[in-house]
């Protein structure tokens, strides 16, 4: 894993920490903001625990 994937990496947890917080203090459930999304819940999950799929990377200028 390069220098690259592991900046990406902790980008990604930092979000998703961050929209579980606003989530936990609005008092809405997963599956609510999921569907609010478009999301399925898993997908949802995940962006939530920080994970990611490689292929789907922004591109940086």
């Amino acid at each position: 894993m390069d220098n690259i994937d592991l900046t990406w990496k902790g980008h990604a947890q930092e979000i998703g920490i961050n929209i579980a917080i606003a989530r936990t203090v609005k008092r809405h459930p997963q599956d609510r903001v999921a569907a609010d999304a478009g999301l399925s819940r898993f997908t949802y999950w995940k962006l939530e625990c920080g994970e990611s799929n490689h292929d789907t990377q922004p591109q940086t200028a």
